[in-house]
């Protein structure tokens, strides 16, 4: 035991954590030591020292990655749920914590990642583009992206891209009609046109597999 007031040596303490590194790397030394401790509770003036003493300290990213590993697989009983559910209750983040917390589960990172695109309520396929002009939380309509893409331009703001077939995930290029906002009477045509364009493309398939038919006969 070091005396009171002496410290050790920076090359001491290197060793001492290199010591304890390959101590707990040895899986029958983690189960012991997990063992030695189970029922133990620490009392709050030695949780306060532990606190205070991890301030500022952030683990490695290999020693993030190293622990990320070794709780995958890992199933958490309901009881330590609870515990951990109420010794969170009352604790608020603070700002800079939200905000890693944000960072870290945006775009790609976040669990329900779709690849950046889904579908919203109204039936339109919305794609993760953060920087595009009308990007509204992260995403933008895909038949806009289309659009634009097919004529080599951004889609003036005053400009609405419209289905002509009124289907609103069907983004194929030759089915999308860019107009002012302005211009209603060309929504008004459209409604009409698309009555007929379904009817069309039904009897295009029908015929379609009419031929197949006649030609396997």
């Amino acid at each position: 035991m070091t005396p009171k007031g002496k410290h050790h040596s920076p090359e001491a303490r290197a060793k001492m954590r290199e010591s304890q590194k390959r101590r707990l790397l040895n899986p029958a030394a983690r189960a012991k030591l997990s063992n030695a401790l189970k029922g133990r509770t620490l009392s709050p003036e030695h949780r306060a020292r532990i606190s205070e003493s991890k301030k500022g300290h952030h683990h490695s990213p290999e020693t993030r990655a190293r622990l990320s590993e070794i709780q995958k697989g890992k199933y958490i009983s309901p009881e330590t749920r609870a515990k951990i559910s109420e010794a969170g209750k009352g604790k608020r983040h603070s700002p800079e914590t939200r905000a890693k917390i944000s960072e870290a589960l945006r775009g790609e990172k976040h669990p329900s990642w779709k690849g950046g695109r889904n579908k919203d309520k109204h039936g339109y396929i919305r794609i993760n583009a953060p920087d595009h002009p009308r990007a509204r939380s992260g995403a933008v309509s895909e038949h806009i992206l289309v659009w634009e893409q097919a004529h080599g331009r951004l889609l003036p703001l005053d400009w609405v891209v419209h289905h002509i077939n009124g289907i609103r995930d069907d983004n194929r290029p030759e089915n999308l009609l860019a107009v002012p906002k302005s211009n209603h009477h060309y929504a008004l045509l459209l409604q009409g046109l698309r009555a007929h364009i379904r009817r069309l493309e039904a009897e295009n398939k029908r015929l379609k597999l009419q031929g197949k038919f006649w030609g396997n006969a």
